[in-house]
């Protein structure tokens, strides 16, 4: 069963890990994830970088949100397949997952999410 919320919580830090940092000098430590359908929930804890770009770990799957040379940003399932991506407008180059709508596709269904930032300053 998955573990999300359907609103409010807190942005939790991890104790050793590097956050990236956004503009502004702001720290973005948590990316989620909000299915327009219902209002459900998907947390993303930074997590390193991958490529050179920071790198956002579920906190409840093994699935990645990450920047690959060949796609762009993108979530991928623990064996790197890609499994939702940022609709048009959002820009493939932005340092960060891009703040647009984004469209999910697993096992024949497809959801479209909003991507948020929970940003903590230093």
């Amino acid at each position: 069963m998955l573990k999300a919320r359907r609103t409010g919580g807190t942005t939790g830090h991890r104790p050793g890990r590097t956050e990236p940092t956004g503009q502004g000098g702001s720290t973005v430590s948590t990316i989620e994830f909000v299915r327009r359908l219902d209002g459900l929930v998907y947390r993303f804890d930074a997590d390193g970088t991958f490529n050179g770009r920071p790198s956002f770990k579920r906190t409840d799957l093994d699935i990645w949100c990450r920047r690959l040379p060949e796609r762009g940003w993108c979530t991928v399932d623990a064996d790197g397949v890609p499994n939702s991506a940022p609709l048009p407008g959002g820009t493939a180059e932005e340092r960060f997952p891009p703040l647009c709508p984004w469209r999910s596709w697993k096992a024949g269904k497809s959801y479209l999410y909003d991507l948020r930032r929970s940003d903590r300053e230093p």
